[in-house]
């Protein structure tokens, strides 16, 4: 989202004190994964990130601190769209790297190597990471390689994928955070590739769960403007800088007013 959040919790993980623990503990994926799911959440707001990080410290397991680290610096490093900062993806993946090679054969790390290199642009090395990870449907841990499958196929606007790998993670979920955060990847996706309209339509739904996110107001604005819809772009801009005020909400508020 911002340099100043990457560089923030990038400053976080110099300072803590992390747990030396390097053998998986009874109950600690659970905690890992619920780490996850409130990163996953991530909107912006820099309490998200910062709860997310204390969550993977307080499973007391080195590998999974770690490795949510990296996933938390990852997103930290969120422009907009599809887009990362690379240095952010860069030192995620340092991290991960690390995480690795204390518990190299565990999916719900590893998943995160092909999504940083997805996020990277770097589509021939995520396709080897998959092809390698665990693909068994009735693991507990099969959601991570959907997702994972679906950020690589979104990334190449593929629909016929990337709906197939959304119906495999939502039957895969375990939670309802886990079921929203589908149906959000798959809403961004209508509007990644414009389809505006179909993206309105999910987006609508979405905000009836989740009013307070100010990127579906932001994206909404952007459809909305795209379409020529000018008073409704307005409305969602204005929504979207309320909860939240973000550059390209800012933008976007700017656009609005040269063409008053």
């Amino acid at each position: 989202m911002s340099a100043d959040q990457f560089n923030y919790i990038l400053q976080l993980a110099h300072q803590i004190e992390w747990p030396p623990n390097r053998e998986i503990l009874p109950g600690s994926r659970a905690i890992y994964e619920r780490g996850l799911d409130i990163l996953n959440t991530y909107r912006g707001h820099p309490e998200v990130l910062v709860e997310s990080l204390r969550i993977f410290h307080s499973t007391n397991v080195l590998p999974y601190a770690l490795a949510g680290l990296s996933a938390t610096l990852s997103l930290s490093s969120y422009i907009s769209g599809t887009d990362f900062e690379p240095v952010g993806t860069q030192e995620a993946l340092r991290w991960l790297k690390m995480a690795q090679s204390m518990a190299p054969n565990l999916l719900e790390i590893n998943f995160h190597e092909a999504v940083l290199y997805v996020r990277a642009r770097q589509l021939d090395n995520a396709r080897r990471v998959l092809d390698n990870l665990g693909k068994d449907p009735q693991s507990a841990r099969y959601f991570f390689f959907c997702i994972a499958e679906f950020v690589y196929w979104d990334c190449q606007g593929n629909l016929p994928k990337v709906q197939f790998w959304r119906d495999k993670a939502l039957a895969a979920a375990s939670n309802s955070m886990q079921e929203y955060f589908v149906r959000h990847l798959f809403t961004a996706f209508y509007f990644n590739n414009g389809f505006y309209l179909d993206y309105i339509k999910a987006a609508q739904e979405l905000i009836q769960v989740s009013p307070g996110d100010p990127w579906l107001w932001h994206n909404l604005s952007l459809a909305h403007f795209r379409l020529q819809q000018f008073p409704e772009a307005e409305y969602c801009n204005q929504k979207a800088l309320s909860l939240l005020d973000f550059q390209p909400a800012q933008e976007m508020r700017e656009q609005l007013r040269r063409r008053r």
